[in-house]
């Protein structure tokens, strides 16, 4: 294991002693429309985000992603789940006031940090503690698909998975989620083995993090106009998924494109689903030249045929 793994690990092991525990996110809801944190209201829906003592908030878009990018501390008097750093000059610990309220600290005395830890507080990735086997919202939803959940003995994470990128984090608005499985999506893909096959690194490094802190769901650029693979990320995540869980289909996020349109998850059609469903031009024939790609037989050997994928997860209204 690498050096910088080890420290990594090392520190989340440190903050798990210390009982800090990330906030989850346990899916979306549209019956509450005010975010319990800025009290901001009429909104459309919430994020329901279970914190560390067990109760249920729901915030608003902006207030989650603070939420889910912090660390969290439980205090034995608290009021509000997120709340601002306290003033360390003014503000007693609850250690000082079971001392005794005469008891006086002189103002040049250096108190530790660590006696005013906020309830959240700005954390590197090196800081943020997960669990060695992170509480997950099951498989993937049409609620979670763009966040965080296991399939198999694989945590996929959006946001802070090996090989995440911010399309995986902006997916439900830039695109769709679909089922496949690994041996279908590395046909779409470049072909890893004229290339020398798989990086025994790599592989040995995901088999590491398939769990903590799990991948980014591979992906797919796709020309919706023409069916044309025209980008990929992941087919070592797709190696290894097909390795670990063989009978299984895995998470793709696909990012669509047009040949002169620009295409959103709004824009997606069911025609268009069922379209790709059928078959896709891997991603190899994009090599060929404008002359090969008119040729028949050409098209023909790079068309894979659906079907392509098992589920999709799409939010129509991103």
């Amino acid at each position: 294991m690498k050096p910088e793994t080890t420290q990594y690990l090392s520190s989340r092991l440190n903050e798990a002693r210390r009982g800090t525990k990330r906030p989850k996110v346990i899916g979306y809801s549209k019956k509450h429309h005010t975010c319990d944190h800025c009290g901001k209201t009429g909104l459309e829906r919430t994020v329901e985000i279970e914190l560390p003592d067990g109760s249920i908030a729901h915030f608003g878009s902006e207030c989650a992603d603070r939420a889910k990018s912090l660390q969290y501390k439980p205090s034995k008097d608290r009021s509000d789940p997120i709340e601002e750093e306290p003033d360390i000059e003014s503000e007693e610990t609850e250690e000082e006031e079971d001392e005794g309220e005469d008891e006086e600290v002189e103002e040049d005395e250096e108190v530790e940090e660590e006696e005013f830890e906020p309830f959240f507080k700005s954390a590197n990735r090196s800081d943020i503690y997960l669990d060695p086997l992170p509480h997950v919202a099951g498989l993937p939803t049409i609620e979670n698909f763009d966040t965080r959940y296991q399939i198999c003995d694989i945590i996929f994470d959006s946001d802070k998975g090996v090989g995440a990128t911010g399309n995986n984090d902006n997916i439900r608005y830039m695109g769709f989620a679909v089922m496949m499985k690994p041996q279908m999506f590395l046909n779409l893909c470049y072909d890893l083995y004229p290339q020398g096959g798989p990086r025994p690194g790599t592989v040995e490094h995901l088999r590491e993090t398939a769990l903590d802190p799990g991948w980014g769901p591979p992906m797919l650029y796709v020309n919706m106009d023409s069916g044309q693979v025209i980008g990929h990320e992941g087919r070592h995540r797709a190696f290894v998924f097909k390795e670990k869980c063989p009978d299984m289909d895995m998470i793709v996020h696909i990012k669509p494109s047009g040949t002169n349109r620009e295409f959103r998850a709004r824009n997606i059609t069911k025609d268009m689903l069922e379209k790709m469903n059928k078959g896709l031009f891997c991603e190899e024939f994009l090599k060929m030249s404008e002359e090969m790609r008119k040729d028949e037989r050409w098209k023909k050997h790079h068309f894979v045929k659906g079907k392509i994928f098992s589920k999709v997860f799409l939010d129509e209204k991103q």
